[in-house]
């Protein structure tokens, strides 16, 4: 599988921000940091948490998207990728402009 430094930046960025609201709603919600009157009610530290969860979906979606690519590229790809068949005949082919039997 591909490591997360191949996600595109702006998911990474989004990915990050709902980490941090995340962690900032786990801190609001516990005391230890102190806020305005505002972000201390319940209503808020909940719009924080899902904010933040709301934030992380992209970087699972292209998760996702690019763990099908790589189960059934066939699915994704469509027509595109050769069949199982066409691949030993485009090799035979292949083998037939560089054969060397002499």
């Amino acid at each position: 599988m591909r490591s997360l430094g191949a996600l595109p930046k702006s998911v990474l960025l989004l990915e990050t921000l709902g980490i941090a609201l995340l962690c900032v709603a786990w801190l609001v919600a516990h005391g230890v940091i102190s806020v305005t009157a505002f972000l201390a009610t319940d209503m808020a530290v909940i719009l924080l948490i899902f904010s933040g969860i709301v934030l992380m979906l992209p970087a699972a979606i292209v998760l996702l998207g690019q763990m099908g690519k790589n189960l059934a590229p066939l699915l994704f790809n469509g027509a595109d990728t050769p069949a199982a068949g066409d691949k030993k005949a485009a090799k035979k082919a292949k083998d037939k402009n560089n054969d060397a039997n002499h």
